[in-house]
């Protein structure tokens, strides 16, 4: 007995060792402030289309009926208990008030589940509308060059699946998988407490740490093969459709047999890597199917002992049955779910990355707006430039804009004329705000409209 402990002691620190190094990776990615500040928006949401109050009413009831959720399936197989031993002692009326007492619980396990995931589509969508929001609004007070210098393709993904990530880590990791766990330490408590099985506890615990474990190596080891047959199904289509596409060209080459030998390479190595998947998704469902009867088989045995020696009805061995299998239901869907976990915190770690980026130019704390005063008069206003200078870093000394000063006046039309690189493009862009302060050369500036100075900046 000595020796079972000592191993299920090694067994558990190494899943506390495992689970806290696998958080330890996936949090060092992120600046804590901007990776919570994300999550916020689903736990407090601003006002939106309902106000703000019964938003975070309905934020608070999720996590509420979460736990309303997995009390009555804790509390459920106590009834199931009580109606085996009634209906072998042959109290029929008892028996009847715990069966309907039991499917009840079970029924409001589902149906307050369901209903938390009803009530938490509002706040799923008041949060998306903040974070959509936040991040559209940050990417226009980012300067032009950084801008110029991004894809716009990646800037919107990083985007979208961004805000979705968030919703995914909420639903997924906070709203399932801790409860989950906490569900399972629950029962690990309740076998130590309740019936005085310390065994029992101890192989349920051993049992989900190494179905855990298990799961997420399996999964990371198929991660390989899953990417493969994406790579080589993308090739052979791409390959099939490129050939077909330029037909007259393969037919002036006579070069049938050599397209057809590429693409029968890449179908081969598509079934290959295809097969290698599914025996690796056989393998995945194997190893959790024997860690669950395993676990399964050694907690009937120790309570059917218990049962022997008179510590434990027949009806507490008919619970654990039902309290086992309670524990690894959730955990079905460990490998899919850490999955999307682990690209969740990647896409929240790039928005997160794109929020951190900080505007080159901002207004002035005492600025005002001017647009409104503008829009009033018929005539528009005029613009000033006073002692410009501006040159690119490759320029010569002297090319460039030199000291610049000219006036346009409200409703007329100024052309400014010059050879490349004098800064005729250059002089236009001032006019709504320079984004190039870091990357090119200049000295000071002063640019009014209207009688308001609209920018200053000296370097």
């Amino acid at each position: 007995m000595f020796h079972v402990y000592v191993l299920t002691f090694h067994v558990s620190f190494s899943f506390f060792i495992f689970i806290f190094h696998a958080l330890l990776l996936l949090f060092s990615c992120f600046t804590p402030p901007f990776f919570f500040s994300l999550l916020l928006h689903f736990v407090r949401p601003d006002e939106g289309t309902d106000g703000a109050l019964l938003n975070r009413a309905r934020a608070m009831s999720t996590w509420a009926l979460v736990i309303i959720s997995k009390v009555c399936s804790l509390y459920a197989p106590f009834f199931l208990s009580s109606a085996t031993n009634q209906v072998v002692a042959q109290e029929w009326q008892a028996a009847v008030t715990s069966i309907v007492s039991f499917c009840v619980l079970r029924f409001g396990s589902s149906f307050f589940r369901e209903l938390q995931q009803i009530v938490y589509l509002k706040v799923k969508q008041q949060a998306n509308i903040e974070l959509a929001e936040l991040a559209f609004g940050h990417v226009h007070k980012l300067s032009l060059h950084w801008h110029l210098t991004k894809q716009t393709g990646s800037v919107v993904k990083s985007m979208d699946r961004g805000t979705e990530a968030a919703n995914t880590l909420i639903s997924y990791l906070f709203l399932f998988l801790i409860p989950a766990l906490a569900e399972c330490l629950a029962v690990v408590i309740l076998f130590f407490s309740e019936y005085r099985q310390w065994g029992l506890g101890v192989i349920v615990f051993v049992g989900v740490a190494l179905y855990s474990i298990a799961t997420i190596v399996i999964t990371q080891w198929r991660k390989k093969f899953r990417e493969a047959t994406n790579k080589h199904d993308n090739e052979f289509h791409a390959k099939a459709t490129d050939s077909i596409i330029n037909f007259e060209t393969v037919k002036y080459f006579t070069a049938e047999k050599f397209e057809l030998e590429r693409f029968r390479e890449s179908v081969i190595k598509y079934q290959h890597y295809n097969t290698s998947t599914q025996f690796s998704l056989s393998i995945l469902n194997c190893s959790q199917q024997l860690i669950l009867y395993a676990t399964l088989v050694g907690a009937m045995l120790l309570s059917g002992w218990a049962v022997v020696q008179g510590k434990m009805t027949i009806g507490g061995w008919v619970a654990v049955q039902s309290w086992v299998n309670t524990v690894f239901v959730p955990l079905n869907f460990l490998g899919t779910v850490y999955a999307m976990i682990v690209q969740a915190l990647v896409d929240v770690r790039n928005l997160s990355e794109l929020l951190n980026q900080s505007p080159d130019i901002v207004d002035m704390p005492n600025a005002k707006p001017i647009t409104d005063e503008i829009k009033n008069t018929k005539e528009g206003a005029k613009v000033s430039f006073e002692h410009v200078y501006f040159s690119y870093p490759d320029q010569a000394a002297g090319r460039g804009i030199n000291d610049a000063s000219f006036t346009v006046p409200a409703g007329k039309t100024v052309a400014i004329v010059g050879h490349t690189g004098s800064g005729k493009v250059r002089g236009y862009r001032y006019m709504y705000i320079d984004r190039y302060r870091y990357r090119y050369r200049y000295r000071y500036r002063y640019i009014y409209i209207d009688r308001y100075r609209y920018m200053c900046i000296y370097m």
